[in-house]
């Protein structure tokens, strides 16, 4: 197998390794309290619903890590399409506590999300942000930002070493 071939084959896997999306949802809590009295500050976990499917994404807060009043997770949101609705929000132990982005059901779990992925898609585009507010007075906001993925840079360098084998090619 020449060298060529082993370039190609490793491109192929680090473009498709690097279609996978990541972003950083970051989560900063209210500094008032639910209807319950609970403090916002006092959350244990969040989670995030999409209308096509068919559960919460849940995180125990431990899972975040802390940036001065703020916490962030990075995570792969999947493939939702263009149309899907999100649904974030944070609970405090026994789900009090909580903020949600959409309207509650009370019959249960709802998936009637608010935030469109094209519009998480849209403001993430080169770098940018998408930013959300919980319901409710002082419930607390929310950001997502894109992560470029370590393989963009590598295909970077890798692209780079190609142009100059071609070069080192063309002089011989």
């Amino acid at each position: 197998m020449n060298m060529k071939t082993i370039i190609a084959a490793f491109a192929v896997a680090a473009a498709t390794v690097a279609s996978a999306g990541t972003f950083r949802w970051t989560l900063t809590p209210g500094t008032g309290s639910d209807g319950n009295g609970i403090a916002y500050s006092n959350w244990t976990e969040a989670w995030y619903g999409v209308n096509s499917g068919n559960k919460d994404n849940t995180f125990s807060k431990e899972k975040f890590t802390p940036l001065g009043n703020s916490y962030y997770i990075d995570i792969d949101f999947g493939t939702p399409k263009d149309g899907d609705l999100f649904k974030f929000g944070y609970n405090g132990a026994d789900n009090k506590g909580w903020a949600d982005t959409g309207s509650q059901d009370p019959a249960g779990k709802d998936y009637r999300g608010t935030i469109k992925w094209a519009d998480i898609l849209n403001a993430t585009n080169d770098g940018g942000t998408f930013t959300g507010k919980f319901e409710g007075a002082n419930s607390g906001t929310f950001t997502i930002q894109s992560i470029p993925e370590p393989t963009s840079g590598l295909l970077l360098l890798l692209g780079t070493g190609l142009l100059a084998l071609r070069r080192k090619t063309v002089r011989a």
